[in-house]
């Protein structure tokens, strides 16, 4: 049996799915910790040493400083900066996705992709959303769960399942 759909995706899917890909990133926390300590720490060493108000001290500080203001609110504004830099390129385009248990076919209007089951890295079944891993990270195909019919969704889980 073969799965055929047609997505253009809407600024609420492709929201979802960059949070999606936040949450889902290794040692978010960490980096977000380690860059705040780090400004602390140099706030610290700076005005310990009496350079802190001087021209390289307070550039040092701003530029540390909106570095950890921005790693600490990635996961809140990520997505948003993301669908800002995609409205005129992925959101405009119409995906036709064509998939049986050999393989992926994904057409837009710029091309064509095919990919077999075993070029893929793994797939995720999420509330939301079908992503799936390509190998060597080369990207993913995100298919809305809301686009999925419950057969199609058990027949994509049971391709998935036979690779």
């Amino acid at each position: 049996m073969s799965i055929k759909l047609e997505i253009k995706y809407t600024d609420k899917e492709y929201l979802v799915a960059q949070r999606e890909r936040i949450e889902a990133m290794p040692n978010n926390g960490l980096y977000t910790l380690l860059s705040v300590l780090f400004f602390v720490g140099l706030v610290f060493l700076l005005t310990h040493y009496k350079v802190a108000l001087t021209w390289w001290g307070i550039s040092l500080t701003l530029f540390t400083g909106g570095y950890a203001l921005l790693s600490l609110f990635l996961v809140q504004l990520g997505p948003y900066i993301n669908l800002a830099l995609a409205k005129k390129t992925k959101l405009d385009n119409t995906y036709l996705f064509v998939i049986d248990q050999n393989i992926i076919r994904r057409s837009t209007e710029v091309g064509t992709l095919e990919v077999s089951w075993k070029q893929l890295d793994s797939v995720e079944f999420s509330n939301e959303n079908v992503t799936l891993h390509l190998k060597n990270k080369n990207g993913s195909m995100l298919i809305p769960n809301a686009r999925l019919r419950e057969h199609e969704l058990e027949t994509l889980k049971a391709y998935a399942d036979v690779t």
